[in-house]
Parts: C-alpha cells; sequence; structure tokens
C-alpha cells in the first residue's frame, strides 16, 4: 500500500501512507496484547502460537518506517528532476522563439553568465534581405495588412535560415539579418549562406508572384552575402541581452544589399566568399557572373562581386 502511494509522484502521499501504516501496526499490536493474547519472548511460541513478541513487531514497524523514508526521498528527488526536466524543456522552447539553437545550447549549457563586453572572434558569413519599396508602401496600407505582408515575409526568412543551419540576427523593419557559423564553429558557413540565399529567393520570388495573382502589393527584394571574421558575443544592459554579430562583413553585407537594385539582381556577394562556398561544397551556380571592378557607396574600394541571381 505504501509503494503503490509512489506511482503519485508526490513524497507527501508516501510519507502519509507509511506513517499511517506504522501506527495502524501500533494499534494492531497493542488490540493484540489487550485482548489477551499475551506476551512472550520465545520465537517458536510466537510463531506457532497467538501470543505476541513486541521486539517482532518492533521491528516491522522500524521496517514500515524505514521503506517509507526511503520510498519518499526517492519520490521526492525524482520529482525534482522530473519538474527541472519539464522546466528546462519549457524554457528551451521559450529561448528559441528568440534564439537560434545554438544560442539556446549556448545559455542553458554555459558555466559562466553571459555578461555584454564579451565576445568570440569566428569566420563567419552574414545575410542580409531587405524588401524593395516596404516603407514608402506601409505609409498608405491598413495597419493590419502591412503587418500580416511583414509577418509572411519573416516566417519565409526565418524557416529557409534555419533550415540551412544559419540564426536570424535581428529583424530590421522589413530588414532580417542572419549570420551562418558565427555561433559555432562551422567550416561550410560560407556554402550554407549561399544555399540559402538561393533557396529564399525561390521563396520569395513564389511569394511574390502569389501575392500579385491576389491582386496585392508584389514585393521586390535583394539579398546580399559577405564572409570574413566577426565577433560574436551579447551586447546590451544586464536587464536585457541581446546577442548579435559585430565586424566589417557585417557592415559589407548592409551596402551590398542597398546595391542589388542598381545591378538589377536578387542576390550580391563578393567573389571572394563564392569562390570560397564552392570549395566548400556549394554547386557551382550556372546563372552566376563576375561584376568587376564595382563601385560600392559607402565602400572606398571597388569589388568585385557575384551576382548569382538576376532580378526576373
Amino acid at each position: 500500500f505504501v509503494a503503490l502511494r509512489a506511482l503519485r509522484y508526490d513524497h507527501r502521499y508516501v510519507l502519509f501512507a507509511g506513517i499511517l501504516a506504522a501506527i495502524g501496526w501500533v494499534v494492531l499490536t497493542l488490540y493484540a496484547i489487550w485482548a489477551d493474547s499475551g506476551v512472550t519472548r520465545d520465537f517458536v511460541s510466537y510463531v506457532n502460537g497467538t501470543e505476541v513478541l513486541v521486539g517482532a513487531q518492533v521491528d516491522r514497524i522500524i521496517a514500515i518506517l524505514v521503506m517509507t523514508a526511503i520510498l519518499t526521498v526517492a519520490v521526492k528527488r525524482n520529482g525534482t528532476l522530473l519538474v527541472t526536466s519539464a522546466t528546462e524543456g519549457r524554457a528551451r522552447e521559450e529561448l528559441s522563439r528568440y534564439f537560434s539553437p545554438e544560442v539556446v545550447d549556448k545559455i542553458l549549457t554555459s558555466d559562466q553568465q553571459f555578461r555584454p563586453g564579451e565576445g568570440e572572434v569566428r569566420k563567419a558569413a552574414t545575410v542580409m534581405v531587405d524588401l524593395r519599396g516596404f516603407s514608402t508602401w506601409a505609409q498608405s496600407i491598413d495597419p493590419d495588412k502591412v503587418m500580416k505582408a511583414l509577418a509572411e515575409y519573416q516566417r519565409i526568412v526565418v524557416r529557409v535560415v534555419l533550415r540551412h543551419n544559419g540564426i536570424v540576427d535581428k529583424f530590421m523593419g522589413d530588414g532580417v539579418l542572419c549570420h551562418f557559423g558565427a555561433a559555432a564553429d562551422s567550416d561550410t558557413c560560407d556554402a550554407d549562406a549561399f544555399r540559402c540565399a538561393i533557396q529564399l529567393r525561390s521563396e520569395l520570388i513564389r511569394w511574390r508572384d502569389g501575392r500579385e495573382s491576389r491582386g496585392e502589393h508584389p514585393f521586390e527584394f535583394g539579398i546580399a552575402l559577405a564572409g570574413g571574421k566577426v565577433i560574436f558575443g551579447a551586447v546590451g544592459g544586464t536587464g536585457r541581452l541581446e546577442f548579435t554579430v559585430i565586424g566589417s562583413p557585417v557592415n559589407t553585407c548592409a551596402k551590398l544589399e542597398k546595391h542589388t537594385k542598381s545591378l538589377g539582381a536578387h542576390i550580391v556577394a563578393p567573389v571572394e566568399m563564392y569562390k570560397d562556398a564552392v570549395r566548400q561544397g556549394l554547386d557551382a551556380v550556372a546563372s552566376a557572373r563576375m561584376a568587376r571592378e564595382q563601385s560600392v557607396d559607402g565602400i572606398e574600394e571597388k569589388m568585385n562581386l557575384a551576382v548569382v541571381a538576376r532580378t526576373q
């Protein structure tokens, strides 16, 4: 009866049942003595007759209490582990709404608290996606329609980025900054970024055409990539932290995204990054062409760019 209480995973039930059983055994022993069964010190007389051996009853009561104590500790410990496991699972699920799986693992498994001002240098690839003319369009449209379009677009970006082992760093209105290989070392970060950009282009074209077929505004877009050394870490204050990447690839990526429009392209990246991606396993893109000695606003030196996809 005491052991069955353990199935409730509540140590209080086990403790209550064990104490009640011990008290019940004491009451039965006293009743047996009171009913003239007699008390004996001889074990054989106790076994073969109706007399009560007090020492044997005390042993049984002690056994009940010891078993109760062991089961109580075991159930309480298992219950604590179960609650902890469920809490961590819930915490991981909640954190995954805001951070990538890599960042969530860092938060939950790190022995030290993350502090602003600490970072790690890694070779990574950054991807910037932006809708063209979204801000101007949004000024004259019902807010609900604006947010619905933005949610559809961001949902596509997040799904594709995560599928290719990337991290969505931040949403900047209709712009999205992503990175690959910053939170965890990766030997294929450039290739992953290009595969993501190519699939993202296909998904966004499908989304754009779908909106047009429904009589809604069809958005054009630009996707830029850049790779190199970045710093990955936490920024902000003790009450509000945000994981991000800092470095020249991020700035270059933002400037190249604006340059996609003048090139009439959906995807633009430095030539060297494209070559690195091919060396990392990316299948060469047949439509890719090289735009040499390009002047990009905000970048002093001219750049050789890989135009991977022309605007349809």
